[in-house]
Formats: C-alpha cells, sequence, structure tokens
C-alpha cells in the first residue's frame, strides 16, 4: 500500500525533494566523490522504495519523509566513499581504454584475455596430468573408450573384465576428482 503511495506521488517527490537536494546539497560532495546524478538517482530511487514500505501518512509529511530518507542513505554514501574499497573502486580504470594512448585499437582487455587464456591452458593441461597420473590401469582404459565415443555397455566385453569391477572403477574415477576438490578446498 505505501509503495502505491510513492508510485503515485514520484513526480512530486522528484519535483520538489529530489532535484532540489541534487542542485543545492548533493551535487558538489557527489562530484566529490568522483559520482554522478546518475549515481545519485538510482540511490535515492532504490532507498525510496525500500523506506516507503514503512511509510505511514499519519506520522510524517510524505516530503519530509522522502527528504529524511535521501539525506541519511546520500550521507552514509559519502561517507562510505572515502573508504578504501570504494575509493579503489572510484580510481579503477576501465578494461575498454586503449593502452598508452595509442589509437590502434589495443585495450587493456585484450592483454588480460591473453594472459587468462594461456594460464587456464596451463593449469588444465596440469590438472588433466594428475588425474591421469592418479587412475588405476582399469580407469585410465574406461576413460579412453569413453574419449573414443563407447558406451558404458561395451567396456566389461572389451576390457574382458566384470561389469561390477567396471561400475567400481567408474565410481572411483568420478570419486577422485571430488576427492581431490574437497581435499584442496579444506587444506589450501
Amino acid at each position: 500500500m505505501s509503495l502505491q503511495v510513492l508510485n503515485d506521488n514520484y513526480k512530486k517527490i522528484m519535483t520538489k525533494v529530489i532535484e532540489p537536494m541534487w542542485k543545492y546539497q548533493m551535487k558538489p560532495l557527489f562530484q566529490q566523490n568522483k559520482l554522478d546524478k546518475d549515481d545519485y538517482i538510482s540511490l535515492v530511487n532504490l532507498e525510496l522504495t525500500k523506506a516507503f514500505k514503512n511509510y505511514d501518512s499519519k506520522k510524517s509529511n510524505i516530503y519530509t519523509f522522502a527528504q529524511n530518507v535521501i539525506k541519511r542513505k546520500c550521507y552514509n554514501e559519502i561517507r562510505n566513499c572515502n573508504r578504501d574499497c570504494r575509493k579503489a573502486l572510484a580510481e579503477a580504470v576501465s578494461l575498454n581504454a586503449p593502452l598508452d594512448n595509442q589509437d590502434d585499437g589495443t585495450e587493456l582487455i585484450f592483454l588480460i584475455e591473453d594472459k587468462v587464456q594461456d594460464e587456464i591452458s596451463e593449469l588444465t593441461e596440469k590438472r588433466v596430468g594428475e588425474f591421469i597420473s592418479n587412475l588405476s590401469n582399469i580407469q585410465l582404459r574406461i576413460l579412453l573408450l569413453k574419449l573414443l565415443g563407447f558406451d558404458n555397455d561395451v567396456y566389461a566385453e572389451v576390457l574382458h573384465i566384470p561389469k561390477n569391477r567396471v561400475n567400481d572403477a567408474i565410481k572411483n574415477l568420478k570419486n577422485i576428482e571430488t576427492t581431490r576438490s574437497l581435499y584442496k578446498r579444506r587444506f589450501k
């Protein structure tokens, strides 16, 4: 019900509270902290939506209520901007910025993507090598048959071993990777 009050009066709140507060109070504070009007408007809209769930017209005027909510949230946001995590965010460099002011189209993101791809390939090869080195002879043969496209039903026949041994080997094959990942999480 209270959100309906906000919805019905939003244009009036915008002209009587939000815009004047930006123009006369918040603009210099936000700009000093490298925030703009879009940041202000989105912050205000989010906070008003949350606050108006508890709005009671018998207790306060709608404009006074909105003004108090906006002031409280904006000042908290400005205070938080001065904290280290917010400073890092404000001083961040765009990944799409050109490198060294060159106009050749080279962007930081391209260098990072190349580096990440190389590291992923290296890690993948290492993990596959570690995984294969932990396999038994039967598990290794099952893995090869699986990679060649054979169905699970054929493994026992091709390897000349009982089905229960094949099932145990497959079960253990699945457990090796699960156990390794759990072990790494626990003991890092």
